[in-house]
């Protein structure tokens, strides 16, 4: 039997059933609660799964809010309803490319993937469309940004005149400005999406079948962190009234309508 071989035993033989130093205990008991720490806490991370988080980097508007902003021009009639009616087409659109503006007509144009269409034909999901927001560097509307790559949004939309049609997709306006915008976000906590919009009249002109949830467990903080995963500037934004609705809700409420 070789000398090293010999060595081994003779040190086993020392050790076994002697208990072990405190160093090993401890270190023992670090890396245990290391392991249950990041099973608790895994459920309750703001950061999007990976099916809702845009991969791209998207060419960028050149700010979100100018410095002139004027408000919204009124419209009598803008329940839920109406713009249900209204719209040629309704669907959460996730944003993308910012493609310029015009000052002449007073808008910004960006490209935008079809994730879920609620009415209209817009060619289903993953179809790509261009959409014209109200507002430009010189001059944004009050509570309405102008949009950045990887906004989620459900928007009302209506076919735009054919002089502004191309061939990058279908162009589309937005009906009703930022009345109806809804901002929409998955939380990973509970795997269910919310919708939220920066226009307060939704208080009183929202159906009693879409109750604001965002008083519940503080809600609205974690809509808010779930938006600014993908959108800085809602570390900013701070309505008022905030206002938080269950998207499934709203959809249904939506084609309720249609």
């Amino acid at each position: 039997m070789s000398n090293n071989r010999k060595t081994a035993q003779k040190t086993v033989a020392k050790t076994a059933g002697k208990p072990l130093p405190w160093w090993a205990i401890v270190l023992g008991i670090l890396v245990v609660f290391t392991i249950a720490l990041a099973i608790a806490t895994k459920g309750f991370s703001h950061a999007k799964p990976e099916e809702d988080k845009p991969i791209e980097i998207f060419s960028e508007p050149k700010v979100r809010i100018a410095n002139s902003t004027r408000p919204s021009e009124l419209i009598k009639n803008y329940s839920l309803e109406a713009f249900a009616k209204e719209a040629d087409a309704i669907a959460w659109i996730r944003i993308g490319n910012w493609l310029g503006e015009s000052e002449t007509i007073g808008v910004s144009t960006f490209a935008a993937e079809v994730k879920e269409q609620i009415k209209g034909d817009l060619g289903g999901k993953g179809s790509k469309i261009t959409v014209l927001q109200e507002g430009t560097s010189k001059a944004t509307l009050e509570n309405y940004p102008i949009f950045t790559g990887g906004n989620d949004l459900v928007l009302f939309l209506k076919r735009a005149e054919e002089d502004l049609q191309n061939s990058a997709g279908t162009v589309y306006r937005i009906i009703g400005d930022s009345r109806a915008v809804f901002y929409t976000t998955l939380i990973s906590r509970n795997s269910e999406r919310f919708a939220t919009t920066l226009n307060d009249e939704w208080l009183t002109r929202m159906p009693n079948t879409v109750p604001n949830i965002a008083s519940i467990d503080d809600m609205w903080k974690n809509v808010y962190a779930g938006l600014a995963v993908n959108d800085k500037l809602w570390n900013e934004l701070m309505p008022e009234t905030r206002l938080v609705y269950s998207y499934e809700l709203l959809k249904a409420a939506i084609k309720s309508y249609i």
